[in-house]
């Protein structure tokens, strides 16, 4: 890929990036032209052309270059759930809510960085309110 995520990495040793904590919560973005594959810088250029094509929209990313970096793991995730849709009327057993629920934990399992956090461009408060 283009550009590579980065998680609570060193400064580089750059002189003026200092951090007390170990530079846990740190996301930068690494950017290399020639990595990748060609269908995976092809990739890249088409979510940066739907960006662009939506920005007044959508100001934010949407995190697509984050989750195209984590595909792989997603693709391999623990739990994957069967896919079928319920019939009309059936109610979904315990067993099938239990593999949904650990199929939605091993996915944000896949987001959540090395360091603990969720890496995200959230473009909104700082808290929210109900």
């Amino acid at each position: 890929m283009m550009w590579k995520f980065r998680s609570a990495s060193d400064s580089g040793g750059h002189p003026h990036l200092v951090s007390l904590n170990g530079n846990k919560g740190r996301q930068t973005w690494k950017f290399d032209p020639t990595a990748g594959t060609p269908e995976q810088r092809a990739n890249v250029e088409q979510l940066r052309a739907d960006f662009t094509a939506n920005r007044h929209k959508q100001h934010h990313s949407a995190d697509e270059l984050l989750r195209l970096q984590c595909a792989n793991k997603i693709a391999n995730k623990k739990y994957s759930p069967r896919t079928d849709p319920l019939r009309e009327g059936e109610v979904p057993t315990a067993q099938r809510v239990e593999e949904h629920l650990k199929g939605a934990i091993s996915f944000y399992e896949c987001l959540q960085q090395d360091d603990g956090h969720f890496p995200g461009d959230y473009e909104g408060p700082m808290f929210l309110m109900p």
